[in-house]
């Protein structure tokens, strides 16, 4: 348990490491490994609606649309994008089997812009307090401003709703990420699940394997001694191999017992070892949980699914540069190496001196240096061309010093540990990213980078007509 306290400024500074410019990069890149396997297995563009109940999608809640004390209601991502663009939206990770409600009856002042016919309201999809913004059994928002201890939050694989570790009745064990969890409200629902949980939980499946570790020698000494002696005939051994068995009758036969309380972590592929015989089938489809002989409903399959499509979409930054001829490509890596050289040069004296690349916080001498040594450059260079390479590298340098800058306010790295520890896959998402908070940062990168270059493809052949016309000395 970790809880904030304030602290004197001066100290906490003294205590803070510094972040490299590295580190921030291989941050981003992972939080964005692990939206786009959030999100790029759901359609950003087309309503999900006509898919029907959709497997397992992306889902949000509209707190702008919805009336204070109406029904509960969910959206999909690109209804959350094209539909509530700019709303309170409460986001709900990924839910199973739901069909998308924008538009419908329960949004009276609202038509879904993408797929305007629909039903009145979706009868077969499922809600919970989640959509109201509050998750666990505490019924707290995520994140809660009130609450000051650091926890991550766990999905059910059966209700989806997010607990925290500490109201799980048991600790989390490690690799949680690779496993699947069962509360204990859903297990106490369906009793039978407490038979399988004694033979294929992860408790379960360690202590056999430290019992099996101490008696390993004994049992392949009875099994060799049994092969030699008896020998069954095959014809009663098919006969046994075809009759149909219940897998859960047998456990059940066992008589091994565990505790029935706390919620059950269970391990990668443990649905494969549930039975699938017609009767338990028709059990599992009477309790509304079919589901879990499916080993492609998982989140972690949905990711591995949202991740393979996001490596085929190609790079649209390499598609651009394949439409450009050689010589264009040419400058632009030219003017590229440029940048990335002049940005070298400028943290090379941070190297030396052993210090993090910092600017002073009450003047910009070191970038006031570097715009004056460009404008010197730029009165001794006549070329119109020249100029507007220096330009792009100037605006370069430019967005590094406010990089770097913002590099003074960055998070200690005990704290990066502790957020790069709270993985998507855990809890509902923390910070919440509209469609055109998106889009305007985007925007604003593309021109930042693309226009000196369009600039420059653009006046190509004038300056190489100006360089034919000027004399050289």
């Amino acid at each position: 348990m970790m809880i904030s306290r304030p602290r004197d400024t001066a100290q906490k500074m003294s205590e803070e490491q510094t972040v490299s410019l590295v580190d921030i990069l291989e941050e981003d890149e992972e939080l964005e490994e692990e939206a786009s396997a959030v999100l790029a297995g759901s359609d950003s563009d087309h309503c999900s609606y006509p898919q029907g109940y959709v497997k397992r999608q992306a889902l949000y809640a509209c707190n702008s649309c919805r009336p204070k004390g109406g029904e509960a209601a969910g959206v999909c991502l690109a209804c959350s994008y094209k539909c509530h663009e700019g709303h309170d939206l409460f986001e709900l990770y990924t839910k199973r089997n739901f069909r998308c409600d924008c538009g419908n009856r329960k949004f009276t002042e609202l038509k879904c812009k993408l797929n305007p016919v629909k039903e009145e309201v979706n009868t077969l999809n499922k809600y919970s307090h989640n959509f109201s913004g509050v998750y666990c059994t505490c019924s707290r928002p995520y994140p809660d401003p009130d609450d000051q201890v650091e926890d991550e939050m766990i999905q059910c694989v059966v209700c989806e709703d997010w607990l925290h570790g500490r109201h799980l009745g048991r600790a989390v064990p490690d690799c949680v990420e690779l496993q699947e969890m069962i509360c204990e409200a859903c297990m106490n629902k369906n009793s039978f699940l407490w038979t399988y949980a004694a033979h294929l939980s992860v408790a379960a499946v360690q202590e056999k394997e430290e019992s099996d570790a101490d008696e390993s020698n004994t049992n392949l000494f009875t099994k060799e001694e049994k092969g030699d002696d008896v020998i069954e005939p095959s014809c009663k051994r098919s006969r046994e191999e075809a009759a149909p068995s219940c897998r859960l009758k047998e456990l059940q036969a066992i008589g091994r017992k565990r505790g029935q309380s706390g919620a059950v972590f269970w391990p990668s592929g443990w649905r494969s070892k549930l039975c699938s015989c017609s009767t338990c089938k028709e059990d599992l489809s009477g309790a509304d949980l079919s589901f879990l002989l499916d080993e492609s409903d998982t989140v972690l399959a949905y990711e591995n699914k949202g991740k393979t499509n996001e490596q085929r979409q190609p790079d649209p930054l390499m598609s651009a540069l394949d439409n450009l001829n050689h010589v264009q490509q040419l400058e632009i890596i030219h003017g590229y190496n440029d940048m990335k050289t002049e940005l070298k040069d400028f943290l090379q004296r941070f190297a030396e001196e052993g210090k993090p690349p910092t600017l002073p916080p009450s003047s910009h001498s070191a970038h006031t240096e570097i715009i004056t040594t460009r404008e010197r450059s730029i009165a001794n260079r006549k070329s119109e061309f020249n100029r507007c390479c220096l330009l792009t590298r100037c605006v370069f340098v430019t967005m590094a010093s406010v990089v770097l800058r913002r590099m003074k306010t960055l998070t200690p790295p005990n704290e990066i540990v502790k957020q790069t520890k709270k993985m998507i896959y855990s809890k509902p998402p923390r910070n919440k990213i509209g469609a055109a908070q998106s889009f305007l940062v985007m925007s604003l990168f593309a021109a930042a980078m693309l226009t000196p270059a369009a600039w420059i493809l653009h006046h190509l052949p004038e300056y190489r007509q100006r360089s034919k016309e000027v004399p050289r000395d």
